[in-house]
């Protein structure tokens, strides 16, 4: 992505301020629902099919992100992406997110994926909050 994206009252929105890192992409990434992108079916996430916090869903949600940011490795965006997901309250999966970028810089998320929506709640892990995307 060229721009970056804010939040204002848990509402992304466009700027046009130049991005100087993935932050963007990732977040498009896995809030885009796999399918649905108008310029490419294979574009997103599958994070919204795990309906229920179990062992074996916890392995999907990890290879779902996973597959989800492949695409930042294979054209050169990102060397690294490691993936942690265990249960949570109140039918919600943590989610650790470690990606690594091309130029070294390395961006932490905690993501709080609530299975009975399908959402994704953000959560800064280091680093200036300002400069961290949540929805």
């Amino acid at each position: 992505m060229d721009f970056q994206i804010i939040t204002e009252q848990n509402i992304g929105k466009l700027t046009f301020v130049k991005n100087t890192d993935i932050r963007t992409d990732i977040y498009m990434s896995l809030n885009v629902k796999q399918g649905t992108w108008f310029q490419n079916p294979d574009f997103g996430s599958q994070l919204y099919k795990v309906k229920k916090v179990t062992g074996p869903n916890l392995i999907l949600a990890k290879q779902y992100i996973q597959s989800a940011l492949q695409w930042l490795i294979n054209i050169g965006y990102a060397t690294a992406i490691a993936v942690e997901a265990q249960a949570g309250t109140l039918g919600h999966i943590i989610i650790n997110l470690t990606v690594t970028q091309a130029n070294g810089m390395v961006l932490f998320y905690q993501l709080f994926n609530d299975v009975k929506t399908g959402k994704i709640q953000w959560s800064p892990v280091g680093g200036p909050s300002s400069n961290f995307i949540q929805p």
